[in-house]
């Protein structure tokens, strides 16, 4: 198994700076940390490691030592409570635990020979499904090199990594600008506190990236009140934010020379799909862009307006899913194909649309969430459903009242960010003729 991603950047260029502890490694010292810490762990080559990412230097070295020492990696938040680290661990049995404390350890493991998973990621956020999305380097690598290109990043950018690592565009951030010989920040702070600013000024952070949550605390801080003369990036994914917002973000960024990029991806897709470029703005606004290089964007079964389910053609699609050890087997069960469960259209110049989905799921935080899960995560609660809310997720109750800071404690229980979940009550829900929750008629009647 190869690499996914090797730090590209000449030896003397810095690679990573811990905003954390004021760290800095160059290129260089980053091969080496990473060539050292993969050589502790001997002979681990078709082993399998859950590891507990964080965005710190030591993280990003454990990450890429895994990676050089040919072990499938399942990347986790190491934040995650202790019963759903079991689930995890009983389903995939890793010879190898970092980053989780008291649960860390390597185990002797006997050569297996290769295998073509290189990372596993999470599909259900902090649900606790053990549902994996089975990434190769070459998905990985690909990826990288698909998003360095269409962003225009180069060896004299610095991107600010705030986002979760465990999360697809999170780990996008990292890849593509290591892969490129960039740098890369590494925080851990909320764009809340004083102190993400701070680092993002004193640092002299060139791109940004987030969220539509992201955006809109950068919106209402007005980016900490920092004038930023050196960011000229913000680089947005992660679902859809407000055309508006969009249009006033790239007003600001043209007003001193820089640029808003809005892109669409899965993690089924390694990260990203499509970027729609600054220069595009605000003609195209409320689009997605074009698919990028090597890769093509459908639409299948499209209705009389061109609308149908968007399909991603390329490098960066996943072998397929994981729910236990036994699945990393190395088998390709999409052969490079992406039916994305996204409704959308693509034009005859090739811009993209998205307007909804067809499955029962919902993103939070950019991450693609079941509302199965969501609904048996919350089942102690009583008779709950769980629907889509854009950015987020409606759940309903069969209650009379909403109970008091209901909404806060189911987005701390599934780990999901803050104002992601709205809660309504209805005396009885609403359901099929079969007996099943009507969730078309629950959705209409959360926004009348």
């Amino acid at each position: 198994m190869s690499v996914a991603v090797e730090p590209a950047g000449d030896d003397d260029a810095v690679a990573l700076i811990d905003a954390g502890d004021g760290s800095i490694l160059t290129h260089g010292a980053l091969r080496r940390a990473v060539d050292r810490r993969a050589e502790s762990w001997g002979n681990h080559r078709g082993a399998v490691a859950l590891l507990g990412i964080t965005a710190s230097t030591q993280s990003v070295i454990d990450l890429l030592a895994l990676q050089r020492a040919g072990v499938t990696t399942l990347l986790v938040d190491p934040a995650s409570k202790v019963d759903r680290i079991a689930a995890w661990s009983a389903a995939y049995r890793p010879d190898v635990v970092v980053g989780l404390g008291a649960a860390d350890r390597s185990d002797a493991v006997v050569e297996r020979g290769p295998q073509r998973e290189a990372i596993l990621l999470p599909t259900s956020g902090s649900t606790g499904s053990p549902k994996f999305v089975r990434l190769t380097a070459s998905n990985v690598e690909a990826n990288a090199h698909q998003i360095a290109t269409a962003l225009r990043i180069g060896p004299g950018a610095r991107t600010f990594a705030h986002l979760p690592l465990f999360y697809s565009y999170g780990l996008s951030v990292l890849t593509s600008h290591l892969i490129a010989g960039a740098s890369v920040v590494l925080s851990t702070a909320s764009a809340i506190r004083p102190e993400f600013w701070d680092a993002v000024e004193a640092h002299r952070v060139t791109s940004l990236p987030g969220v539509p949550y992201s955006y809109e605390i950068y919106r209402r801080t007005d980016f900490g009140g920092r004038a930023l003369p050196h960011l000229t990036d913000l680089t947005q994914a992660g679902g859809r934010l407000d055309p508006a917002h969009v249009v006033a973000l790239h007003e600001r960024m043209a007003a001193q020379g820089g640029r808003m990029w809005v892109m669409y991806g899965q993690t089924e897709a390694t990260a990203r799909i499509a970027v729609l470029p600054p220069e595009e703005l605000p003609a195209r606004v409320g689009g997605v862009g074009r698919a990028l290089p090597a890769s093509t964007v459908s639409v299948v079964d499209p209705d009389h307006d061109g609308v149908g389910e968007i399909v991603v053609d390329g490098p960066q699609v996943m072998l397929g899913y994981a729910e236990c050890r036994d699945d990393l087997d190395g088998s390709d069960r999409l052969g490079g194909t992406l039916h994305t469960g996204d409704l959308g259209s693509v034009d005859d110049d090739g811009w993209i649309r998205v307007t909804g989905r067809t499955k029962r799921m919902a993103k939070v935080f950019g991450t693609r969430v079941s509302l199965d899960d969501v609904e048996a995560a919350l089942a102690d609660l009583g008779r709950v459903v769980a629907v889509d809310d854009g950015d987020g997720v409606i759940v309903v109750i069969e209650s009379e009242s909403v109970p008091a800071g209901i909404e806060r404690n189911i987005e701390r229980r599934l780990g999901f960010p803050p104002r992601s979940v709205r809660v309504h009550a209805f005396a009885a829900i609403p359901r099929t003729a079969a007996g099943k929750p009507d969730y078309a008629e629950v959705r209409a009647r959360c926004h009348r």
